[in-house]
């Protein structure tokens, strides 16, 4: 098992960690524990303006003073040493990896009077005039609202990128240069208990600004509705309150499935589960409240990937099916079956229909992509 060493102090901080066996006895985890020295930290003095409604904050290169940082240093099993400079709010102000035994790359955290980060300092920045320019190429740059959302960001070498909230704090907009020189946002919409519904591409040339205020006392969110409306060749069967998207990239549908004429058959039974629907059993359950389709956009043509969920009685999923026809799998492990078939083997089990070597591809593909527990439980 784990082994520690304590400090013999109130403070039960840790001295040494060791794995466990034998080869890491004598590889152990050192903690140290201290406070900065003068002139060994830069300090970036935060200056916060206000505009638009956003926070704007400047720069200023200073150091700290002797024992104004508490210094946490840490030597892995490999002799890499990082330490960690907090301050006393408890903030990281930097990270500091030793790439030889004089060289260290220093990584700085930079807060503005909001307790916000404001701007985040890389090794090839630190310790030069703050600049634009140096900012824009180098650094990574934060702004709030005065909701204490991040509303503007910007990446090294990358244009400024802009959000867009709704009054329950759900991000609604977001746009980044590229898109900004079309006039077109990335939209999300919700239903009315916060779940993603569909996702989409919406045209406007306002200012991040300008959407914020239209939406700014509203709660939007878009319900189920039996008829919908058409984007992209698919009937979404949603309502569209605000916010018109131009194209759809994805939908999600929980509760209930919805009746496309491309749906395959409903599955009664899953390796012998009964498969829960929207209608109640005599036990009360059903689908309500699970995901149970999604369709993708597909970027190389003009179709979309549906995946079906099923779900057994205790709504557990029973198995993903993207955009394929269920067949009745044998009641034997989903390992075996792999295995045999990767051993050019016939999967078959008497009175179940032989698996499509198609159907098992689709399935590994599956198992390689998302965890093994949300494709198939039994």
């Amino acid at each position: 098992m784990l082994k520690k060493l304590l400090e013999n102090s109130p403070l039960d901080r840790v001295l040494l960690q060791m794995q466990p066996g034998n080869d890491w006895a004598y590889q152990p985890v050192k903690f140290y524990y201290n406070a900065n020295v003068d002139n060994e930290v830069f300090k970036y003095v935060p200056t916060t303006v206000w505009e638009n409604g956003v926070t704007k904050t400047t720069l200023t290169l200073s150091v700290y003073g002797s024992n104004q940082l508490y210094k946490n240093t840490v030597l892995d099993e490999d002799g890499n040493n990082t330490t960690e400079f907090k301050n006393g709010q408890g903030q990281t102000v930097l990270v500091r990896k030793m790439l030889n035994d004089s060289d260290y790359a220093d990584t700085y955290y930079v807060y503005n009077e909001y307790n916000q980060l404001a701007a985040v300092i890389p090794p090839k920045a630190v310790g030069q005039t703050v600049t634009d320019t140096l900012l824009n190429d180098f650094c990574y740059q934060y702004r709030y609202d005065g909701r204490n959302r991040l509303v503007e960001k910007k990446l090294p070498g990358k244009g400024w990128e802009y959000m867009v909230y709704d009054k329950a704090d759900r991000l609604l907009l977001s746009q980044d240069a590229n898109m900004r020189g079309l006039g077109k946002w990335m939209m999300t919409k919700y239903d009315q208990f916060g779940r993603i519904a569909y996702t989409g591409i919406f045209s406007s040339n306002d200012s991040r600004s300008a959407l914020q205020n239209q939406i700014a006392d509203l709660v939007i969110y878009d319900a189920r509705h039996p008829v919908g409306f058409v984007r992209n060749g698919l009937n979404v069967y949603y309502t569209c309150i605000y916010f018109t998207p131009e194209s759809i990239l994805s939908v999600n549908y929980y509760d209930s499935y919805p009746q496309y004429s491309f749906n395959p058959t409903f599955p009664s039974t899953i390796l012998g589960e009964t498969t829960l629907t929207a209608t109640p059993t005599a036990e009360g359950l059903s689908t309500k409240s699970l995901p149970v389709m999604s369709l993708v956009k597909n970027i190389e043509d003009d179709n979309w990937t549906k995946n079906y969920s099923y779900y057994d009685k205790k709504g557990r999923p029973l198995v993903l099916i993207p955009s394929i026809i269920w067949v009745d799998i044998p009641k034997r492990n989903l390992n075996w079956i792999l295995r045999e078939w990767l051993y050019k083997r016939k999967p078959t089990t008497k009175g179940s229909a032989q698996i499509p070597k198609g159907l098992l591809l689709k399935i590994l593909n599956m198992m390689l992509r998302t965890d093994l527990r949300n494709i198939i439980i039994r």
